[in-house]
């Protein structure tokens, strides 16, 4: 690339994150921190960017607007990037994935707007509608729509939206089309509880999970897949979906007629999707006097509370800050390459964390 082509694709970034690093210009462009600090200058000394130690911003008129945009925007679009948010209202998954948007949002010196909407697809477009009303320049989503219960309506609607789109924790196809997207292989972090489990010895790995979100589809998908290649599969690997979960927690109520179940059964291995679910199973097991994890070993599913178990409960821990970080970079690319950016998917794989709620099994549970 050319000093050229290679300033005028920096002055690019400039305009549509604010802000640059020159790390992250050298990491990018793959040149030497020498070259992009003598590009940095070049730009500064053309008028259209302010350097600083480190990095450069886009320099502003003394109408407060970017100088090369001043008079350019009679109509009031905003001149700095601007990223819309909009993510369950419910799910406290998403808090940690916020941080990361925050993070990354906060590095790179752009706007940010932030909406929490509920599991309903008819108040979530209108939501979504007022938020793009706003013009902002990207939109980061993750909406309610479920993988086993296609809406083409709204896969249409998703797909039609005018601003550069990134699904966030959501995938979305529909005949060829796609929009960008980053996520979690919910789907590969089972499959490692459920490796976890059997290796310890366990004949038998039930999960309880609430399963009403692509995340909850995904884990139950992998479970499925995982006893069967496993050959721990049949009577003594069933699921329970709690139903009447709320927010990814269940009553005691019903957590007592899962535990009737695991003792009937025989099930000694327990995958709890989420947390939520996970440490008030964990409490009423040892309220009946099992041993976890000699009686009953429990591996919980996202991580947000689970170290704070007694015991300590190991996890499935997906990379959410990370994934709220790479979701924010995905969109600046978007916009930074405009109507010919290709579609991007990240696939981000979790970690098992381990701790005190898994060993090998002693004895079957007994009520």
């Amino acid at each position: 690339m050319l000093a050229l082509q290679r300033q005028a694709h920096i002055l690019n970034l400039v305009r549509s994150r604010g802000m640059v690093r020159t790390a992250e210009l050298v990491a990018e462009l793959g040149v030497s921190s020498m070259t992009i600090r003598r590009d940095l200058e070049a730009l500064a000394e053309q008028g259209v960017i302010d350097k600083f130690h480190g990095g450069g911003a886009l320099r502003t008129s003394a109408t407060g607007l970017p100088a090369d945009t001043a008079s350019a925007a009679p109509d009031g679009r905003a001149p700095h990037p601007h990223v819309a948010i909009v993510v369950p209202a419910d799910d406290y998954y998403f808090s940690s994935i916020v941080a990361g948007i925050r993070e990354a949002l906060d590095d790179a010196a752009v706007r940010r707007s932030l909406a929490r909407s509920a599991r309903a697809p008819n108040d979530e477009r209108k939501l979504v509608d007022e938020m793009v009303g706003a013009d902002p320049t990207g939109l980061l989503l993750s909406p309610s729509i479920e993988l086993d219960r296609p809406d083409p309506d709204y896969a249409d609607w998703l797909l039609g939206l005018p601003v550069p789109v990134v699904l966030v924790e959501r995938e979305v196809t529909d005949a060829g089309r796609a929009l960008s997207c980053v996520r979690s292989d919910h789907e590969w972090g089972c499959e490692q509880a459920v490796r976890h489990l059997t290796e310890l010895g366990h004949r038998g790995v039930a999960l309880v999970t609430h399963g009403r979100s692509q995340s909850g589809t995904r884990v139950i998908n992998g479970w499925r897949a995982a006893v069967e290649r496993l050959g721990v599969a049949g009577r003594r690997s069933p699921m329970y979906i709690a139903a009447d979960a709320t927010a990814g927690w269940a009553t005691d109520e019903g957590i007592e007629a899962i535990l009737d179940q695991l003792a009937e059964s025989g099930v000694t291995g327990l995958i709890c999707h989420s947390d939520q679910i996970a440490l008030p199973l964990a409490r009423r097991a040892r309220l009946r006097g099992w041993s976890v994890p000699d009686d009953l070993s429990i591996v919980a599913y996202d991580d947000e509370s689970a170290e704070m178990a007694d015991p300590p409960l190991t996890a499935v821990s997906p990379p959410k800050a990370w994934i709220g970080r790479t979701a924010v970079r995905t969109l600046l690319e978007l916009i930074a390459d405009g109507d010919d950016a290709p579609v991007r998917r990240v696939v981000a794989q979790p970690r098992l964390v381990l701790r005190g709620s898994t060993a090998a099994p002693r004895t079957a549970s007994s009520g």
